[in-house]
């Protein structure tokens, strides 16, 4: 660990909890860590603080997305989608609007978001999160939310051969601007500032071009080239720290396989500095929101190697400077191996790992 750090250690392990044969971390929110434990049936919320039996095992047929934010956890399957309390795991409300499978949905303290198909329609449904009451009928894809009534929408240029986003208050239901981007790649994430952040064009040679936007009238604050590596493609991760640095994950299709993180000041777009981890995992990049982000890389991507497993979480701040690093012999049997954030009270810095090569889920805490 570099000087000054805290030292990272273990503070539980899961045992015999999770039985599917490749279980997955969703989210961790508010006193609790979300584990797909079975394929198809079965989520798991395991408790935040001590990693001991799960505090509810909830069986959801078909549950096919699953959601979980400021202490709420929606599941969304094809008939219909509930939210539950992420700290005792009482379920709050339901309602039957299912999952059409071609949208994510969204939760946050202010509004719950599903597909309708189950009601006849594909059109994205609005709830209050809280309550379950039914606000309005959705846009497209949410993507992020400014305040607690401006939800923005994105559908992917998959669909369209553009990128097509909307912003709607939810209270009312007004659309406050819709636009179509030729160019637009990346996530959305949304701050107060107020801004959007998000890629706006694949790769070109060594460089990619990322952008901020009013999420109020979709005007454009700044669009800045990012300077990356050789073979480095698209940034398909982009986050904040604080509420002044911009970082993107950037990933590339070449042995050693490296994830560049490239980050901007958030006011101006310009680029601050740039790292890069061999071998990393392109999924295992989770952050605080504060001041500081993870990475999980192992030493070698080949299974049959006895080294395959062995590898580290690095904790970086916001400078682009190593402040931890976790080392771990059984990091996973596989190259998929889930990482998530969640801070319980009095444990900042905590971090759930899995599934290791026996299938457990380790708490990790810098």
């Amino acid at each position: 660990a570099a000087a000054g750090a805290s030292s990272p250690s273990v503070i539980w392990k899961t045992t015999a909890n999770v039985n599917r044969s490749a279980p997955s971390i969703f989210a961790a929110t508010h006193r609790s860590v979300v584990v797909y434990a079975d394929r198809d049936t079965e989520y798991q919320l395991f408790n935040i603080d001590s990693g001991t039996a799960p505090i509810v095992n909830v069986g959801f047929p078909d549950a096919g997305n699953c959601r979980a934010n400021s202490g709420l956890v929606l599941l969304e399957g094809q008939y219909n989608t509930s939210v539950y309390n992420s700290e005792n795991g009482k379920q709050e409300w339901t309602t039957g609007y299912g999952s059409s499978g071609d949208f994510n949905p969204f939760v946050n303290s202010h509004v719950a978001v599903t597909t309708g198909l189950s009601q006849g329609s594909n059109k994205e449904t609005v709830f209050n999160a809280n309550t379950g009451a039914k606000m309005t009928i959705g846009l497209g894809n949410p993507s992020a939310m400014y305040g607690s009534d401006v939800l923005i929408y994105a559908l992917p240029a998959i669909f369209y051969g553009y990128t097509h986003m909307t912003a709607q208050n939810v209270t009312s239901g007004e659309i406050l601007w819709s636009k179509n981007y030729t160019d637009l790649m990346g996530p959305v994430v949304s701050i107060s500032k107020p801004a959007l952040f998000f890629g706006c064009e694949a790769t070109k040679g060594d460089r990619s071009l990322n952008c901020a936007m009013n999420p109020l009238d979709g005007s454009l604050i700044w669009a800045v080239n990012i300077t990356l590596p050789d073979d480095t493609y698209n940034c398909n991760f982009i986050t904040l720290l604080g509420d002044d640095t911009v970082i993107s994950q950037c990933n590339s299709n070449t042995a050693p396989y490296p994830s560049t993180y490239v980050a901007q000041d958030a006011a101006t777009g310009k680029q601050l500095w740039t790292r890069t981890f061999n071998n990393a995992f392109t999924e295992s990049f989770v952050n605080d929101g504060k001041e500081f982000f993870y990475q999980a890389v192992i030493e070698t991507n080949d299974p049959s190697s006895p080294a395959f497993g062995t590898g580290n979480i690095t904790q970086v701040d916001k400078f682009g400077a190593t402040r931890g690093v976790w080392p771990c012999k059984d990091m996973s049997n596989s190259y998929n191996i889930a990482m998530t954030y969640g801070a319980p009270d009095g444990a900042p810095g905590l971090i759930f790992v899995g599934p290791d090569k026996f299938l457990n889920f380790f708490a990790v805490q810098f």
